[in-house]
């Protein structure tokens, strides 16, 4: 047992022993009286030399100040003091909302003057920014009798981005010609390929006249050249924020996560395939109002202002204002580009809204409005859950929302109706046929 906790015990104990002989023995009283004073005296001794300070110990936390969602990092706290004797300490990270400690919290006794090492493993669960304000101490003084809680450290500001994987997942299926397994189909595109688009491993069925026999010599294996039609397009991203966007749905590594996080990781890969097609690339989010407007570019630079702009976006619970969008919309962009709507709708009232807002934009754009499917509705149509009522609710639901697509259909938009976890590959494969059937 150590030292302290034996003197604590100790103390409590013999003046609780003291007191009960009181009650047989009353003179004894001066005794427990004396026995008190000098336990209280103990006590102060302890309070006023033993109590540490926050000035005797440093604390350095290795923490990154950028993060990907749903990535553990392993964070090494290097904690050191200058008192004499050793310390039990209770140590806590102190961290921002969008950073959570997987490890309880860590206990442990430092030597006297001595430094100790210890890892702590952190997921970011969620986009944005906060700060983390060093660790919180639990440490108790030299004689055991007191405890004091600290907070040492720096103040290191932190920014959780999006999960970028699925964007270097692409990149390599894409190498080696196997998109499909992650949802990407391969669409022929109309009219001739005359500009290169990148070198390839040679599958059955290439051509032998693209075979280039320079990249084969270096590499030692069969390699050719892929072309792409040269046609420069433009895609305008429209992502909605407002309440509906903060429904949740299954995340792919367990838990839940919310529609305007799987549309934002859709927003992202159509980004990187589209500029890595040749074209430009504009973005715009709003809810009440317009929250971020990137006017189009190309080049890679913009996936990164991209990801810098939705990664602190989150949803908020105020009504959608379609109109200010398009409006704002027709202000910025001219030219005539396929505008992708991310969005979702729930009533007459949002139907309606859309509708109009779509006509307006076939007039002068390509509009593909995207609505996110309700995983409880479509259980409930497969069976998988609920009452005979519940089932026809979904089903009278499930036919008012296949009208107002037909609407938005007839109003000239493209419409896409998918669930949270094929939003991405769904809304890339929508652009490759669009960008393959010259519908621009």
């Amino acid at each position: 047992m150590p030292v302290e906790c034996a003197i604590t015990s100790v103390c409590v104990l013999g003046t609780a022993v003291a007191s009960l002989t009181l009650v047989v023995m009353p003179a004894w009283l001066p005794v427990v009286l004396g026995l008190d004073a000098a336990v209280l005296v103990t006590a102060l001794i302890d309070l006023l030399v033993g109590l540490p300070r926050r000035a005797q110990f440093t604390v350095t936390v290795g923490l990154p100040a950028t993060w990907s969602q749903g990535r553990a990092e392993t964070v090494i706290v290097t904690i050191g003091q200058q008192a004499r004797w050793s310390r039990q300490l209770r140590l806590v990270l102190d961290l921002p909302n969008v950073l959570e400690a997987m490890d309880p919290p860590a206990v442990l006794r430092l030597a006297g003057r001595g430094r100790a090492l210890l890892e702590r493993r952190i997921m970011p669960r969620e986009r944005g920014r906060g700060e983390a304000h060093g660790v919180h101490l639990a440490v108790d003084s030299r004689l055991g009798l007191w405890r004091r809680h600290l907070r040492v450290g720096d103040v290191i500001p932190v920014a959780v981005y999006p999960d970028l994987k699925q964007l270097a997942d692409y990149a390599l299926m894409a190498r080696t010609n196997r998109l499909a397994l992650i949802g990407v189909r391969t669409v022929r595109r109309l009219g001739g390929d005359t500009e290169f688009e990148r070198l390839k491993d040679w599958q059955p069925g290439d051509p032998l006249t693209r075979i280039d026999w320079k990249a084969t010599a270096r590499r030692d294996h069969l390699t050719v050249r892929a072309y792409q039609i040269s046609q420069s397009q433009t895609l305008m991203l429209m992502l909605d924020a407002g309440r509906l966007m903060a429904a949740r749905t299954p995340g792919a590594a367990g838990g839940t996560v919310s529609l305007l996080d799987q549309a934002i990781k859709a927003c992202l890969l159509a980004a990187h395939v589209a500029i890595n097609h040749g074209d430009q690339v504009g973005l715009l989010v709003y809810d009440s109002q317009v929250r971020r407007f990137l006017k189009p570019e190309g080049g890679a630079q913009q996936v990164h202002r991209i990801v810098h702009a939705l990664h602190d976006i989150h949803p908020r619970l105020e009504e959608s204002r379609h109109d200010l969008a398009c409006l704002h919309l027709a202000r910025r962009l001219r030219k005539r580009c396929l505008v992708v709507h991310l969005t979702q709708v729930m009533d007459d009232l949002g139907a309606a809204t859309l509708h109009r807002h779509a006509v307006n934009l076939a007039s002068r754009h390509l509009p593909l409005t995207v609505l996110l499917r309700d995983h409880d509705l479509y259980d409930c149509l497969a069976g998988n859950g609920g009452d005979y009522w519940t089932n026809g609710a979904a089903a009278l639901i499930h036919q008012w929302r296949r009208t107002a697509i037909d609407r938005l259909t007839a109003a000239g938009a493209l419409t896409l109706d998918l669930p949270a976890e094929q939003l991405a590959s769904g809304v890339v494969n929508e652009y490759l046929r669009v960008k393959a059937r010259h519908l621009l």
